[in-house]
């Protein structure tokens, strides 16, 4: 069996635990009985999470996500008498955050750890450790360029106005002896 199983622990990239914590009502929610304190830890995460993903706030979002927050953290202590971990701290501050920068949505690292990731898995398969760094640049623009040649993973329902058009064939575009 898994070691995270024997744990009773579930391993996530952050990607998917976003999805799974969007979700975990739809998939689940009608199996908890009502009242469950440890429901209610989710339910409370589940508003900040919906928060601090909004597009924009309105002047009472700060002091909203700021009681929920003290409330997430007080019912998370009294239920597992654990002290907060750093991540608890740093939700504490999310609320003047939003207030002075904006929507916190926009601050998200979720693509960058996702390519963070492939450049992980890509690691891990390169025997050599000589100059890891120049390896994975070569492995990334190969696998780049080979998406080029073959026309993958590039969305082809783009549309362009007219005049873009008029211009999209590099040989239509004017010549620079012919403009000066």
């Amino acid at each position: 069996m898994h070691e995270n199983l024997k744990k009773m622990n579930l391993r996530m990239s952050a990607s998917e635990m976003k999805t799974f914590l969007l979700n975990a009502g739809l998939i689940f929610g009608d199996l908890i009985p009502e009242g469950n304190k440890y429901w209610k830890l989710y339910i409370l995460l589940r508003k900040i999470v919906s928060v601090i993903l909004k597009d924009f706030f309105t002047p009472e979002t700060e002091n909203d996500l700021r009681n929920l927050i003290h409330d997430h953290h007080s019912l998370f202590i009294s239920l597992f008498a654990k002290p907060l971990k750093p991540k608890f701290h740093f939700m504490t501050h999310y609320p003047s955050i939003l207030l002075n920068s904006g929507p916190l949505k926009n601050m998200s690292t979720l693509r960058y750890e996702s390519k963070h990731r492939q450049f992980k898995l890509s690691a891990n398969v390169i025997a050599s450790r000589v100059n890891i760094s120049y390896s994975l640049a070569v492995k990334h623009q190969l696998q780049l360029a080979s998406k080029f040649v073959n026309q993958r993973g590039f969305s082809h329902n783009t549309s362009y106005s007219t005049i873009i058009k008029e211009y999209s064939n590099i040989n239509s575009l004017p010549k620079f002896s012919d403009i000066l």
